[in-house]
């Protein structure tokens, strides 16, 4: 093969790889906010019509409880519905959020 073949071979590869890599951290995102939220997701879902709409639609519903209880930051906040129970203050933020975001 010839340079510019492996160069565009080398191209296509990691197109395809990028490609891939998005479309399953696009899955978990959905997967992860349809366990989190439950019925509320379709319900974002059936209002924007889009699965990209609804997931920024929930991500900043989250980012927004959780500043408003005093957590350092969304990064932060989207971080603590993936830890388990034994972590202390990120349970407790997020214990906070969840309770705070089904009452309204």
């Amino acid at each position: 093969m010839s340079n510019s073949a492996l160069v565009i071979a080398a191209i296509i590869v990691t197109i395809v790889a990028v490609a891939g890599i998005a479309y399953v951290v696009r899955k978990q995102r959905t997967q992860r906010l349809r366990t989190r939220f439950g019925p509320e997701y379709q319900r974002a879902l059936q209002e924007t019509g889009s699965t990209t709409q609804a997931a920024a639609k929930l991500e900043k519903r989250l980012a927004v409880a959780a500043r408003s209880l005093g957590c350092p930051s969304p990064q932060t906040a989207a971080m603590f519905f993936t830890m388990n129970s034994t972590t202390t203050a990120a349970t407790s933020c997020s214990s906070r959020t969840s309770a705070r975001m089904i009452h309204h």
